[in-house]
């Protein structure tokens, strides 16, 4: 009888001893943690802030196949996700946005005290941090002193979701993706032209010169515009090549700027496809307009036309760049 409580005693003092101890250990917690990445901050800000591709990279989620998802878009800006599972009921809200380098979250999970998610986007630093930080309740205590404390509990979440955010967008950037739509009519067009040699890697800063001076002196003559920027760009192997920028126009115009033309084209034929994403992989979209051209066994008629609908002069993310292609044949 003596031996069992000399048992029960000590038990019962194990019990008090690790009841005070988990009574005492700071319920305050921070999480840091970080990876270095080249994708754009646009990207990685809008992939973030979409709680719909979540489940694309969030390890909790995945490793949760019975959770029901819920999106509430309080607004465009701040959205709010709700989910229901076996381990627990929660609500994440975003609170704040900053100039797409910052995201703030809230997260209330049912029987816990909210906590809070920091995505810090360093563009000079080509680095995402992710800082998770609030208190524990007696349970969380619990939790994570019999898992080896809080930061072994949500650190090794954190940094897998850090890596499969970078891993998954990385491979949404190089992704090739084409949208053949067939043949179409193109009509009679008149548009003013610049001209420029150039290597490959020049055109976009030059497009972009060319865009704002043609649009300028449309602007300074009263010039009707009734279409978007195009660029004609013949194929050639040589490191520089002679192509063009359009700003469709009217009627016709003589100009008055020597660096300027007006030219027109004649009714035509085209084959039309719709490339997305990054500009890199647009010699591949126009191997699939050639291929189509040999099949229908057409003759090409005049140089490839491109124009780009979303751009960067749009938006900064690539993923939601939209070229249209057109290669217009006899």
């Amino acid at each position: 009888m003596n031996y069992l409580r000399f048992v029960l005693g000590v038990i019962f003092i194990s019990f008090l001893v690790s009841v005070l101890y988990i009574k005492n250990y700071s319920p305050v917690f921070i999480i840091k943690k970080s990876i270095n990445t080249n994708i754009p901050t646009a990207t990685i800000h809008e992939y973030i802030n979409n709680h719909h591709d979540w489940p694309e990279w969030n390890p909790w989620i995945q490793e949760n196949p019975d959770i029901k998802l819920t999106h509430k878009k309080n607004s465009p800006i701040y959205p709010t996700l709700e989910w229901e599972s076996k381990n627990g009921n929660g609500v994440l809200t975003t609170k704040s946005t900053s100039n797409q380098n910052q995201i703030t979250q809230e997260v209330n999970i049912k029987n816990f005290r909210s906590f809070e998610i920091i995505w810090n986007i360093h563009k000079d630093a080509k680095k995402l941090e992710l800082i998770i930080k609030g208190e524990m309740v007696f349970l969380t205590k619990i939790q994570a002193l019999l898992s080896g404390g809080f930061e072994k509990l949500i650190g090794t979440y954190s940094s897998k979701a850090l890596r499969n955010i970078n891993q998954t967008l990385q491979s949404k950037l190089k992704q090739h993706r084409f949208e053949f739509l067939g043949e179409v009519l193109l009509p009679k067009q008149y548009y003013l032209s610049l001209s420029y040699k150039s290597k490959e890697e020049e055109q976009d800063s030059l497009l972009k010169l060319g865009t704002q001076h043609l649009l300028e002196y449309a602007r300074k003559q009263n010039i009707k515009i009734n279409a978007s920027i195009f660029t004609v760009n013949p194929i050639s192997n040589s490191d520089e090549k002679i192509w063009t920028i359009g700003l469709p126009i009217e009627k016709y115009h003589n100009p008055l700027d020597s660096l300027i033309k007006c030219n027109s084209k004649n009714e035509r034929k085209a084959l039309k496809g719709i490339h997305y994403g990054i500009n890199k992989n647009l010699n591949q979209s126009w191997s699939i307009l050639y291929n189509e051209i040999e099949l229908l066994n057409h003759e090409i008629q005049f140089f490839p036309v491109k124009i780009q609908k979303v751009g960067p002069e749009t938006t900064e993310n690539p993923l939601k760049w939209k070229t249209e292609m057109y290669l217009p044949f006899k």
